[in-house]
């Protein structure tokens, strides 16, 4: 279990965090449908979450066990995302 968190907002595509990390849970909001990435080791990164989303969704994912590991960094890739916060310890 991870206890010290930290969570940030993003609006666009871009660096999460520039360091290792384990996503445990992510907040999404979209108008239309959407999805997102979130990669390992930038922009062209590997892709561990892969998610997509109806149209008007306010979705909690919340990643059991220890989350997902990043070994490098954290970025986020999305389409019509209006607004997605990262969880990561």
């Amino acid at each position: 279990m991870i206890s010290d968190l930290t969570c940030k907002k993003l609006t666009a595509a871009g660096l999460v965090f520039d360091g290792p990390g384990r996503v445990v849970t992510i907040f999404a909001h979209t108008a239309l449908a959407g999805s997102f990435q979130l990669r390992d080791g930038g922009a062209a990164g590997d892709i561990l979450i892969d998610i997509s989303l109806p149209n008007n969704s306010t979705t909690a994912i919340p990643l059991g066990g220890n989350g997902v590991r990043f070994d490098t960094n954290i970025y986020l890739s999305a389409t019509n995302i209006d607004a997605i916060t990262v969880c990561w310890g």
